[in-house]
């Protein structure tokens, strides 16, 4: 299985569905977990445990997702030429299924859902970022803050970039590879302060750190390894 074209596809179902963008992570993170937890010699439909763990994302999110919603969503996902589902058998089938793969993942889970978000940290950063630079600038010239939540989103196909690094590391990430596409610098906080911003908002994060999570970033589109630090300095 493919489990890139499944986190595209709880990617996809949750833009479908409206859900908020947490809401979404929140599903790939609790499917991720499902994967690398569940043992080998459980059978399971894996686009339904996608669907149940859409379903249980917008409970723990306070996103409520009705499970009808969720079931037509999915299904016409992967059956875009079939006429929508009817409430029969079929439909209560489907439901009873991702009822069943609900609480498999749950004891799996060891019913802990919940997932600590680059979301917030980025936001936070933009914000702060926002008052360095003009204001025209940033909201008209460079769409830095709009590619950057892009590219979170899109983290989330490979998500090992987001559940194996600090949350933190990750916001400064993909503000750090959005500045970039744009040929972007932000100014210093002071004439007399060299610190680089990313420093002064994260003062934990380390010039390797930033390197390294630069390149996964890039690399969830086009895998490519190859280049040279991406112009950070200490």
């Amino acid at each position: 299985m493919d489990h890139r074209k499944l986190y595209q596809f709880v990617i996809e179902a949750g833009v479908k569905l409206e859900a908020r963008t947490t809401t979404t992570a929140t599903a790939v993170s609790i499917l991720y977990r499902f994967i690398n937890n569940i043992s080998s010699e459980v059978e399971y439909c894996p686009y339904t445990a996608a669907a149940a763990s859409i379903y249980l994302a917008g409970k723990v999110d306070e996103d409520l997702l009705k499970i009808r919603d969720v079931i037509n969503v999915c299904h016409r996902i992967l059956h875009p030429l079939e006429q929508p589902l009817e409430v029969d058998d079929n439909y209560w089938d489907m439901r009873e299924g991702l009822g069943k793969l609900e609480m498999l993942i749950l004891r799996t889970l060891q019913f802990k859902l919940t997932y600590s978000h680059p979301h917030k940290y980025l936001l936070h950063y933009l914000n702060t970022l926002q008052n360095w630079m003009p204001r025209n600038r940033w909201l008209e010239k460079i769409p830095v803050a709009r590619t950057a939540w892009i590219l979170l989103r899109d983290c989330y196909v490979c998500p090992d970039v987001v559940m194996k690094n600090d949350p933190k590391d990750v916001a400064v990430g993909v503000i750090f590879v959005s500045l970039r596409i744009y040929g972007e610098q932000i100014p210093n906080a002071n004439d007399n302060d060299k610190t680089p911003w990313w420093k002064i908002l994260h003062k934990e994060m380390r010039t390797e750190t930033l390197k390294n999570i630069s390149h996964k970033i890039l690399n969830v589109y086009d895998n490519d390894n190859s280049g040279d630090n991406n112009g950070i300095k200490d």
